[in-house]
């Protein structure tokens, strides 16, 4: 073999080892986007699969489809992954802050409904239309002390005031909002006052001086559902406000 037949052979060698190096870099490439997990499949926001609020450390559909929503409508080149990091919750404040929202990085109702352009319910729209469903439940007397167990709702068919409001708000909201054992001055507490009260609101009672004792959900039009006992009542019922004649009134707003 002559020593320029050598040098090529040597050169055709070189190269046939180098194609295969790139092509076994290029295979660990591609196997290695193969491998990656694919992003949840996006869930529309307003769904009930979401929850009511979307917020940093979540991954889900319901964050892919805040991704794709963001990309879309406000450019904001977020790869639509489903994990809510850091630059999904700046590109959120953003929207919110263009669109004159709470821009607090929450994906909540509001923000939800702008994103989708769908019209949002609020949550004191959603305490009345669960106060009425629930309020059709049959056989639920009133009983003091019961509606606080492991899990809201009537304790043997018997629900006392707080225990009802306690249930009417966690459904509406899609979580506890109170804790177990709340009396209603405890759940007063955990609500915003306010002078100028919704359908929705919550109406709180007490004795001049003393301690809050009774609470409904306000309908409007001075009327309230409440898990009450007067009389021959006893049960969930609707009542003119007056029925607690001799107490002072104060509403709160439930906000999430």
């Amino acid at each position: 073999m002559t020593r320029n037949a050598s040098t090529a052979r040597t050169i055709l060698q070189r190269a046939a080892i180098s194609a295969a190096a790139v092509a076994m870099i290029a295979g660990g490439a591609v196997a290695t986007a193969g491998s990656a997990s694919a992003a949840p499949k996006p869930i529309t926001l307003t769904s009930a699969s979401c929850p009511y609020s979307i917020a940093k450390g979540q991954t889900s559909g319901c964050v892919t489809r805040l991704q794709d929503l963001l990309n879309a409508k406000q450019g904001a080149k977020l790869v639509a992954d489903g994990v809510f990091g850091e630059r999904t919750r700046v590109a959120v404040v953003t929207w919110q802050k263009n669109h004159k929202l709470t821009a607090d990085g929450l994906v909540g109702p509001a923000t939800k409904a702008s994103l989708e352009g769908k019209p949002s319910t609020s949550v004191q729209a959603r305490i009345v239309s669960q106060a009425k469903a629930l309020a059709k439940t049959p056989n639920v007397r009133y009983g003091l002390g019961d509606g606080h167990g492991a899990k809201p709702g009537p304790t043997s068919g018997r629900i006392d005031c707080s225990g009802y409001t306690r249930w009417v708000v966690g459904k509406a909201l899609g979580h506890e909002k109170f804790a177990r054992w709340d009396s209603s001055a405890d759940q007063k507490r955990k609500v915003v006052a306010t002078s100028r009260p919704v359908a929705g609101d919550l109406v709180f009672f007490n004795k001049p001086g003393a301690a809050i004792s009774h609470v409904g959900v306000y309908l409007g039009s001075s009327t309230m559902l409440s898990a009450i006992q007067y009389g021959n009542v006893n049960g969930i019922h609707k009542d003119n406000l007056s029925v607690m004649n001799g107490y002072q009134r104060s509403f709160g707003r439930v906000t999430g």
